[in-house]
């Protein structure tokens, strides 16, 4: 039998209860934004943009919008105080897109104040015209520099090459053995490989991890790859400007010696030569050179270029992305105005140099399309005839562009026919 009082006490712990799951909500709420604040954080320092949407800021659990923005805020200007970022002498920049709709965005990148990291700069783009306006006409050709484009479905995508992304870690563990492996099992599809660069190309063509990173100097197919794509998340059309001593031809000793890291010895590594600091630079290269693992990597150079010789600068090893211009094999290279980042070492093959640390650093632009533009702007790169069939020039992809356009014009009929009832409807509203 309840009692008053026993009614009060069972009152008394609901409510204690009901405070606990709010202290609780508010918690997580708070945690959201703090991990939030932690990640923008690390790529900031990593120089990395990093992208929040409102939808992340505005919904929560019991905090309410205006409370969520403000501790946002406060997290900010704490993480713009952060020992880390103040020694690296980086401040965090930000760019805003539809700043109070739930379909907007804040960019945030860095901003170094050294002349030894890639700057980095941001826009956001609405439809190709503004694009073509923003990389085109509003950018000078500058001297001595060379300009290439990257789409990335996902603004989130990291500049790796497959062979160091870490889902294929047991490939890059044995790189050299699955490649030997391909090449002599399937010789067909290498009947016309020349050279290291050229065995590399093909692996990359038919989808196996390499050392090679997809770019072209058509703004119009990066931003076109950006787009084309089933990825939930805001599109990164990168405009990378690197000095022209990155860009070599198929032909160059130095994107030979690359090239063959890949089919060099899995444990091959520089860092304990790297250490030595006491030899003059002559000797440092003479001694460098009469190492073992060196002159089997110059044997491989020699089965390309037998004259080579073995005169090998460590530099070239340690720390080099260069940007290939590859022989035309694949018709695909040519529609899409391609060419290759070829990746060195950084140390040993297990590491990677990155482009955003590269020295003398570039100059990156990450143009952002929001996620729901995707389609328009599709849409409008057809009227150009930038498709599908004419980006990849198979007749895989010709028929599946084909295909979807047989849909589309379905679907757009089918909304016609509606559109055209709702009006007759309404006309015999007013008769």
């Amino acid at each position: 039998m309840f009692t008053e009082r026993k009614a009060e006490e069972m009152l008394q712990e609901q409510e204690n209860e009901y405070y606990k799951e709010m202290a609780s909500d508010a918690e997580e709420d708070f945690r959201k934004l703090e991990v939030l604040a932690n990640e923008c954080c690390e790529s900031m320092l990593d120089n990395k943009i990093y992208i929040v949407d409102n939808e992340k800021i505005f919904e929560t659990n019991i905090i309410g919008k205006d409370l969520s923005i403000g501790k946002f805020g406060e997290l900010l200007e704490l993480l713009r105080h952060e020992e880390d970022i103040l020694n690296c002498q980086v401040y965090v920049k930000e760019k805003n897109y539809n700043e109070p709709d739930i379909k907007g965005f804040t960019v945030f990148y860095p901003q170094y104040e050294r002349n030894d990291i890639s700057s980095i700069k941001v826009e956001i783009i609405e439809s190709v015209s503004e694009f073509i306006e923003k990389v085109i006409y509003n950018e000078k050709e500058l001297k001595n520099k060379k300009t290439f484009y990257r789409g990335h479905g996902d603004w989130r995508y990291d500049l790796l090459p497959g062979i160091y992304r870490p889902q294929n870690e047991h490939i890059l563990l044995n790189e050299s053995e699955y490649i030997k492996e391909i090449i002599s099992s399937y010789p067909q599809y290498f009947m016309e490989c020349k050279t290291a660069l050229d065995y590399l190309s093909v692996l990359q063509h038919n989808g196996f991890p390499t050392r090679l990173l997809d770019f072209s100097e058509n703004p119009l197919i990066a931003l076109y790859m950006a787009c084309n794509n089933d990825s939930q998340n805001h599109a990164d059309t990168m405009k990378i400007t690197v000095p022209k001593e990155y860009f070599k031809y198929y032909d160059s000793d130095t994107v030979s010696i690359l090239a063959n890291i890949a089919f060099a010895e899995d444990d091959f590594s520089i860092k304990d030569f790297n250490d030595i600091h006491h030899f003059e630079e002559s000797l440092n290269i003479e001694e460098f050179n009469r190492r073992t693992d060196v002159t089997k990597l110059v044997h491989l150079i020699r089965n390309e270029k037998p004259a080579f010789k073995q005169a090998i600068d460590p530099k070239h090893l340690n720390g080099d992305i260069l940007f290939v211009k590859p022989r035309r094999v694949f018709d695909r290279i040519s529609h899409q105005s391609g060419l290759f980042a070829l990746f060195g070492i950084s140390g040993s093959k297990k590491d990677m140099p990155k482009i955003e640390y590269l020295s003398p650093p570039c100059d990156i632009t990450h143009y952002i399309i929001p996620l729901y533009l995707k389609r328009k702007i599709l849409e409008e790169l057809s009227r150009i005839n930038i498709t599908e069939a004419n980006v990849y020039c198979d007749m895989e992809h010709v028929a599946k562009h084909y295909i979807n356009k047989a849909k589309n014009k379905e679907i757009e009929k089918i909304i016609e026919e509606n559109e055209k009832k709702e009006r007759e409807f309404s006309k015999s509203l007013f008769k």
